[in-house]
């Protein structure tokens, strides 16, 4: 089978997901784009939005206005994976209290999203050594003149708008310079209930030693998120860690430390 069928083929919706989509495009609702610059089309950029747990991605489908592979937690693609996945990232502050109705919202709530991950073009994210096809991948979606969305917060507090952004997905910045000789412009973006706003990009500097560049990304989109949340509308972050979950992480980190 050639490139091109393949393709096709992977871009061949299911029924399930032409049947769900546009009820999940209701049930998060309408929201506005807006730019603080021209973003280049065709070029590859990536932007690098809150996760505020389901609306981010979710809201990148259903109403960001130009096509866009998003990054996507990996367990939260494939069935077998999916539903535990979903229990401790959006029901974790309700481990104790009420676990069976929380797992059974968990099941209802991953059946519904593997679909639609897996249909809209989504680059599997991995923690462990598969990062390296995560980044791979990546760096080809680039090079095909395509955008990509990343939701690199992680589990560290900041503000309610926006927790710390990783330095480690940046990565792949200067691999795709060696290979390319392009500088990735990032930019920051920040998904509201009404309102999807992106701001002014950073570019990868290869002269700048690699580690330290990764720093001055993360912060310069860290401040650029939270920077455009306060721009927006007075309305209700929507965090994507809850306390119990930052309690936990803080915990673990603990632990680990006084072994």
């Amino acid at each position: 089978m050639d490139k091109n069928k393949q393709r096709k083929k992977k871009q061949k919706k299911t029924l399930f997901y032409r049947t769900v989509y546009p009820l999940v495009k209701l049930a998060n609702g309408k929201r506005t784009v807006t730019y603080e610059e021209d973003v280049p089309k065709g070029e590859g950029v990536v932007f690098v939005s809150n996760h505020a747990m389901a609306r981010g991605p979710i809201s990148m489908i259903t109403n960001f206005d130009r096509p866009i592979r998003p990054w996507i937690a990996g367990e939260i693609m494939y069935k077998e994976t999916a539903p535990d996945f979903a229990f401790f990232q959006f029901f974790s502050g309700n481990i104790k209290k009420h676990k069976r109705w929380n797992m059974f919202k968990s099941k209802f709530v991953a059946k519904i999203l593997v679909n639609v991950f897996s249909n809209v073009g989504g680059i599997p994210v991995w923690t462990d050594r598969r990062i390296l096809s995560t980044f791979s991948q990546t760096i080809e979606v680039l090079e095909n003149g395509e955008d990509v969305v990343i939701f690199g917060e992680k589990p560290e507090r900041f503000t309610p708008y926006v927790a710390q952004i990783s330095d480690g997905f940046s990565q792949f910045a200067y691999t795709y310079y060696k290979k390319t000789g392009k500088k990735i412009k990032f930019y920051p973006m920040y998904v509201g209930p009404k309102q999807i706003s992106v701001g002014k990009h950073i570019e990868f500097d290869p002269e700048v030693p690699v580690k330290e560049e990764r720093r001055i990304i993360a912060e310069y989109l860290r401040d650029g998120i939270y920077d455009l949340a306060l721009k927006q509308p007075p309305h209700e972050p929507l965090s994507s860690y809850t306390e119990d979950y930052f309690k936990a992480v803080e915990q673990l980190n603990n632990e680990k430390h006084n072994q």
